[in-house]
């Protein structure tokens, strides 16, 4: 009885989206997201080759995990900082273009320590200003 009880309440609370519209929904996206992956396949490989393929699944997989994250809150809402899941985005950003700009196939000491630096800034930073604070969430 006891096994019974505490399945019927997991199943029933942990896969809230997993009913007959909401499936159909998260299905869809999935295949909106196929859909992009391969259309962006077709015209990005043979221009960039492998790193085409990269992009397009990167880009794919970044349009399927923001149309679950709009749908998810819209059907169970939670508590999102956003303002600090966008300044980690922002952090992110500016260390992409960073290491495009500095990608270099000469290797000097220099390169190394700014690489290493600009690492332990972003850390430091996120450490500092982005990380939600686990003691005030009691």
């Amino acid at each position: 009885m006891l096994w019974h009880d505490t399945t019927v309440h997991y199943t029933g609370n942990s896969n809230w989206h997993f009913d007959k519209k909401r499936t159909i929904l998260f299905a869809r996206i999935a295949w909106l997201s196929a859909i992009i992956n391969l259309a962006l396949n077709y015209i990005l490989i043979p221009i960039y080759g492998i790193d085409g393929a990269a992009w397009a699944t990167t880009l794919s997989y970044l349009v399927l995990t923001t149309c679950y994250l709009i749908f998810s809150q819209q059907i169970h809402p939670l508590p999102i900082p956003w303002n600090k899941l966008l300044l980690m985005l922002l952090i992110f950003c500016v260390l992409l273009l960073f290491s495009i700009f500095l990608n270099t196939t000469v290797l000097s000491i220099e390169l190394v320590v700014v690489k290493l630096l600009l690492v332990a800034l972003s850390v430091g930073f996120i450490w500092k200003f982005v990380f939600i604070d686990y003691f005030s969430l009691k």
